[in-house]
This record gives structure tokens, sequence and C-alpha cells, in this order.
């Protein structure tokens, strides 16, 4: 059964791959904020999570959401000194590259008289933000204020409080730097007493304020580009530091005389399959990433760049770097190289963590627990199948109901293990014993069925006879011998005949084992 924290782990590492994508999919990443922020929000479970962006000598409050967060207590429009948010992280303890601090109050500098600027959010574009002056005041301290009271003022948290709840006033801050400049900050608060982040979902934070830096690091920087050139050569800047510093496999695939090429790969996708950077690029795709099974990834890739569709999302089983299958996820779009030729950027996420878990999770769904014989859903999909079957081809199977008696005996007398390991050396004796072909299964409680098609009347009897002798037979079980008897009862299955029908006939027949004197090994109900 899949496990609940690795398939929440698993859900957190997608969203945010979602979320970076389409930061950096967007021309104004600004205008993508508030949804960044309400994603970030349910992913973290936070009371209320707030982007600031530098802006002169100001953080800037861009967005905010949270269970905390209403229209009427939306504090974005605010701007509050940036000295403010430096003292507060000098002052905070480090968790990796994130930031805590146990009381936000206690390291905000006084107000500083001055006038009151409020921030429309839709004049927060690029780096041009536009300020409308109100009543002189104090400065602003909205967004760290908001986020350090709400409405707890009467409730107080250490500054040196330990690291294993959050109090009132806590607030753990991600900050937004990249090219040795703080570009803004994310600041998260969780409800009074709630435990911290775990591990992963503070890594996962941390690389999110990374690449989201970057992404706002270099929008800005095209923004300021005063010439086609220039806004060129920041966008290539900007593509190269995502492309190279991805957490996820990238690639750039390009057409070649012979079929598609690897133009560049990034240090992510080197190490998934085992290939140099440097020594990928000119190569064949194929030769790179190497599939196990099924089409080529280069078959995939040309649909592609021969524009008969733009995007591409697969699940493919690939060769990886030590020779081993792993699963992986290509998600791919069409783009022009800067020749002018047709490419494809492909992305490469390694599912196969994922995929174990959903193949364990369907033959968890399908198969008893305890014998991990067929359960009972998957023996009425088959015992259908072969109604189906028998009516097309106008041929004959058999349906066997096999009770186990004085079962109840041994569970009473020695407890329910013994009897759990009994069921288990029963089951594997059922199994033996049938074709490959069929379906023998655990109907519930001593209950066992086969479901054997094609199958005439007499073979039928002679499979009945196996299973009786096999189940019948002495065995060990922690040490004691056991015997135990089994009743069957046969119901062949006819064209026309329905699967309740079958059940009840069966069911009927076996009951009839017991009730006769000569205990008969089964009862056949022919129809």
């Amino acid at each position: 059964m899949k496990e609940p924290a690795a398939d929440a782990t698993m859900g957190v590492v997608r969203r945010l791959h979602d979320l970076l994508a389409a930061l950096h999919s967007t021309p104004d990443p600004h205008a993508s904020l508030r949804t960044v922020t309400a994603s970030l929000a349910d992913l973290l479970s936070a009371r209320r999570v707030v982007i600031h962006l530098a802006h002169e000598d100001d953080m800037v409050a861009v967005a905010e959401a949270g269970s905390a967060v209403t229209p009427e207590t939306d504090v974005a429009p605010y701007r509050a000194p940036l000295l403010a948010w430096r003292s507060l992280l000098a002052a905070s303890t480090p968790v990796g590259t994130l930031r805590y601090c146990a009381d936000g109050r206690a390291h905000l500098p006084a107000a500083v008289e001055g006038p009151r600027t409020l921030v429309s959010p839709g004049q927060v574009e690029a780096d041009q933000i536009h300020p409308v002056q109100v009543e002189p005041g104090p400065v602003d301290r909205g967004p760290v204020l908001s986020l350090v009271a709400d409405g707890l003022d009467g409730a107080d948290a250490a500054a040196d409080e330990p690291f294993t709840g959050w109090g009132p006033h806590s607030l753990l801050v991600a900050p937004l730097s990249a090219g040795g400049q703080l570009v803004g900050v994310i600041a998260l608060r969780l409800d009074a007493g709630e435990p911290p982040l775990d591990a992963v979902r503070c890594s996962m934070l941390e690389i999110f304020a990374l690449q989201a830096a970057v992404v706002i690091h270099q929008h800005r920087m095209a923004a300021r580009a005063s010439s086609d050139h220039l806004a060129l050569r920041v966008s290539e800047e900007r593509f190269r530091l995502a492309f190279d510093n991805a957490p996820i496999g990238v690639a750039e695939i390009t057409a070649g005389p012979d079929g598609p090429v690897i133009a560049r790969i990034n240090r992510a996708a080197g190490a998934m399959f085992g290939a140099s950077v440097i020594g990928a690029r000119h190569q064949p795709v194929d030769s790179v990433f190497a599939v196990v099974r099924g089409d080529p990834i280069s078959y995939l890739i040309d649909s592609v760049l021969e524009r008969d569709r733009s995007t591409l999302r697969v699940e493919v089983a690939f060769i990886g770097s030590d020779g081993g299958e792993f699963w992986g996820l290509v998600e791919a779009a069409s783009l022009e190289s800067n020749e002018g030729e047709p490419g494809v950027l492909c992305q490469i996420v390694d599912i196969t963590q994922a995929k174990a878990e959903e193949r364990e999770l369907a033959k968890l769904a399908q198969h008893d627990a305890l014998t991990g014989l067929p359960n009972r859903l998957v023996i009425m999909e088959r015992l259908e199948a072969a109604v189906r079957e028998a009516t097309e081809d106008q041929a004959t199977g058999a349906l066997l109901f096999c009770d186990l008696d004085q079962f109840k005996a041994i569970n009473d007398e020695r407890g329910h293990l013994v009897g759990d390991d009994a069921l288990v050396a029963l089951a594997t004796r059922l199994h033996s014993v049938v074709r490959t072909s069929d379906t023998a299964g655990r109907f519930g409680g001593d209950e066992f069925v086969v479901v054997s098609y094609p199958l005439p009347e007499e073979a039928a009897e002679r499979l009945a006879e196996r299973i009786a002798m096999a189940m019948s037979a002495p065995m060990e079980i922690d040490g004691e011998e056991l015997t135990v008897g089994v009743s069957i009862g046969i119901a062949m299955i006819t064209p026309g005949m329905s699967a309740n029908e079958l059940l009840r006939r069966a069911d009927g027949a076996m009951y009839a084992v017991r009730s006769r004197r000569d205990r008969p090994l089964f009862v056949l109900d022919a129809g």
C-alpha cells in the first residue's frame, strides 16, 4: 500500500515543479505570484504566505494567501522598509537556506516618520513601481507586523524558543537571492502550536526559492534592457541559468541528418543517463536517452520536430546510468534554435518510485493481503469474463467453491495466528494444483474459489479431486501437525449462465457435500 507520506511528498514535488514551470514560461512573473502564493499556502498548509519583492529601500508585498487571508485582511498593497527585513533575517535561526524567527516583532526597527505609501499590485510590473502618496505618518510595516501579530497580541513567544513548534508570532522566511542581491522574500506563518515543516517540504521550499529568485532576477534584467540585442543576451542567460541549475533532467534537441541529435543537456540529465554534459552534444538522441522497450525516444521527438504536434507528455522506461531501468516522465515542447531551425526542449522527471508505488497499490487492490491470492473483486471479474467467453465460444468451464471443514476449531483452540499460517499454507497448495490459466482466489474467511475456463465436466471433476487431496493432506504449522477437510461444490459454466447463478449453484453444491452422510470429495451441479 502506498505510504501516505510518500504520496504527499510526490504531490508536493510535482506541484512545485508546475509552479516553477509557470514562472519560467510567463513573460511577467509578477502576474503569477498570487497563484504561486495560493499554491504554496495549500501545499504547506500555511496560515499565511506573503511574497515581497525588493524595490529601492523597501520590500513591497505583492501577493499573499492562506487560511487567515480574506479580501478584507489583504495587506499585499503595502510596503515596508528593507531595513526591517534585513534586521529580522539577521536575528533569525538558519534552517538550511531558510530562516526561522521565533518572534518577528522583537526584530522590527522603530517606525520612521514619513509619508505612507500604497502600492497597487497592478502597478508592480517588472521593475516599475508607481507609488501613490497619502496622508503623512509613519512608514507602514503592515506586511511584517501583520504576519507576526495577526490578532494574537496577547500571546508571546520567547526569542530563543527551540525550533520544535510554531508560536503565535513565529515566521519562516525564504530569502530570494540572485546575482548576490536580495530580490525578495517569501514569508510563511503556520497556526500556533503546529509542528515545524518536515525536511522534505523545507528542501522543496529552498529549491523553489532559489529558482524563483533566478526567474524574478532575470525578468528584471530583461525589463532593464535598453535594446533588443541586450534583451536577447539577458534572456539567453536567464535560460542558461534555469537550464543548467534545474533539479530535473533538461535537454535541447535539434534535427540531424540521420535523426534528432542532442544540442545540450544539463547536469541532472547527465546524471540520470550517465552521460557527459559536453560529450553528449551532437550525439544521436537514442544513444544518450536509450529506452528499455517500445518506440525509441527519437520517434516521439520527431513528431514534435516535424510540427505534427507542439507538445509531448509520455512515460518512458529508460536505461539509467547504472545500466538498470528507470521510468521517466518526458515533457517536450517545440522551439526554434538561434539559427531559426526547429528544435525541442525536453524535460525528464524520474518517476520510478511513483510507478513502483502505483504497481504496489494496484496489486494490493486486487489481492488478498494474507494469502496473496486474487481477492473477491478479481474472482468476480474473471468469472464474468468466463461467462462471456462460454457464450461466444459455445464452450464450458467450471466454478469450484471450496469451504474448509473444522477450520473454526483451529482458530479457537490454537489461536488466529496459527489459523492465518494454515490459510497461507492451504492457499499455496491450492495455487500449485490449478492450471496457470485458472484463477484461484480467496473469496472470504475460509472460502476459496477457482474459475477454470475452458474445461469439460470430466476435467472439472479431476481438478476437484486434486484440490481435495492437496488441501486435506496433513500440514505442520508452528511445530504441530494439523489436518483440515474441504467441501467442494462445482457449477459448470455453460452458455447463457450468469455469474450470480453460478455462484449460487456452486455454493449449493458445496453445502450438499456437507449434508450427505458419505461426505464425498465434491458435488457437481452441471446446470
